[in-house]
C-alpha cells in the first residue's frame, strides 16, 4: 500500500494514517513544510522502511514562500494548534474562537515549495493507493492541481471542514 501524505505534521498529532503505516507497513511519501514539525515527523518514524520525507509545501511553483503559523512551542496552546500553518492568514484566524489571542501568536516562516510534478518526478511512484491531504484550507487547490492524468490515486482523502461551499461542491 503506497500513500502520499501532504500536511503530515509530526506524524502523530491527529494523524489519520499513522496506525496503518506502523501496523501494516504502508510505504509512501510524507510532506510537511514547517521545519521544526518536519524534524519531529522524521524522528517519529525513525527506523521505518519505505518512507520518504520532504520538508516542503506543495505549491504551483518551486521556490520559497512565506507561511503563516503559530509560534511554537507555546504550552498555552493545545497540541493540535502547533501544527497549524497556511499561506492564507484568514484561514488561520478562523481558529480564533478556539484559540483566544491567536492573532498575537502568529508568525511567518519561510518554507520551501515544490510542485506536484517535481515531487512525483523525484519519488516516481508506480501507483498511489492513497492521496491524503490536510493543508489548512488549501486542500481544494491541492486536489484540483494534482496531475490525475499522470497517476490516479485509488483514494483521495482531504480535509474539507475549512472549504467554502463552492469549493466543497467543486
Amino acid at each position: 500500500f503506497y500513500f502520499i501524505q501532504v500536511g503530515a505534521q509530526d506524524g502523530v498529532t491527529g494523524d489519520p494514517i499513522r496506525a496503518k503505516v506502523l501496523e501494516e507497513g504502508w510505504q509512501g511519501v510524507l510532506v510537511e513544510p514547517r521545519r521544526a514539525i518536519f524534524e519531529q515527523l522524521v524522528r517519529n518514524y525513525i527506523g521505518r522502511e519505505g518512507l520518504s520525507f520532504f520538508n516542503a509545501a506543495i505549491c504551483d511553483t518551486n521556490g520559497k514562500r512565506e507561511m503563516f503559523a503559530l509560534a511554537a512551542p507555546d504550552p498555552s496552546l493545545p497540541a493540535w494548534a502547533h501544527g497549524l500553518g497556511t499561506f492564507d492568514l484568514a484561514t488561520l484566524v478562523r481558529h480564533e474562537a478556539e484559540l483566544p489571542g491567536l492573532r498575537e501568536k502568529v508568525v511567518t516562516e519561510e518554507v520551501q515549495c515544490r510542485t506536484w510534478g517535481s515531487l512525483l518526478d523525484e519519488v516516481r511512484p508506480s501507483k498511489v493507493d492513497l492521496l491524503q491531504i490536510d493543508a489548512e484550507g488549501m486542500d481544494f487547490e491541492l486536489v484540483r492541481d494534482f496531475p490525475f492524468q499522470r497517476i490516479r490515486p485509488g483514494i483521495v482523502r482531504y480535509e474539507h471542514k475549512l472549504l467554502s461551499h463552492g469549493d466543497r461542491s467543486a
